[in-house]
């Protein structure tokens, strides 16, 4: 929650690409640190208003969900600033409508493969179905370097032409 209220400042400072890869690698991250929290020895957690007994590993799930949650406020924001900084006023909507298929489609097809990916290829051993998440969200990252994010060249532009 803290990261989602400093994402604009630190998209303003460092730029949004950066901030928005830096963001999908913390997820990745946190994605493929599940593979190091799977103790299942049963403790006792205090969560102020009642008890509970979990697994030790799921207790250090807390920091792998502190990157996945950074990468989830980005993920819900950045994309569509980017875009909307590269698009004209009057076609805004009908190019935010392209956009949200071509995020509402790979989650429809990940829905219909990813049981068979886990059944067939990672023996229904879900950690690993995870773990490639985390590192198609590395990869996202990088591929985040390809983007062109029509504001912040458009600053440069502008620098370009103070400077000269």
């Amino acid at each position: 929650m803290f990261f989602a209220i400093l994402l604009t400042k630190l998209a303003n400072t460092f730029g949004r690409k950066i901030v928005y890869s830096f963001s999908l690698i913390a997820g990745g991250l946190g994605y493929l640190s599940f593979i190091l929290f799977q103790d299942p020895t049963i403790t006792h957690v205090n969560l102020l208003i009642t008890d509970v007994k979990v697994p030790q590993g799921a207790i250090g799930l807390i920091w792998s969900m502190l990157g996945i949650g950074m990468a989830w406020a980005a993920i819900l924001s950045m994309p569509y600033a980017i875009l909307a900084g590269a698009l004209p006023a009057d076609k805004t909507g009908v190019y935010m409508g392209i956009f949200n298929f071509t995020i509402a489609a790979p989650q429809i097809v990940s829905g219909l493969v990813s049981g068979r990916i886990l059944s067939h290829i990672f023996d229904n051993n879900a950690v690993y179905i995870i773990m490639l998440a985390g590192a198609s969200m590395i990869l996202g990252a990088f591929s985040v370097y390809f983007v062109k994010d029509g504001v912040e060249e458009k600053l440069a532009d502008c620098s370009e032409e103070v400077i000269a």
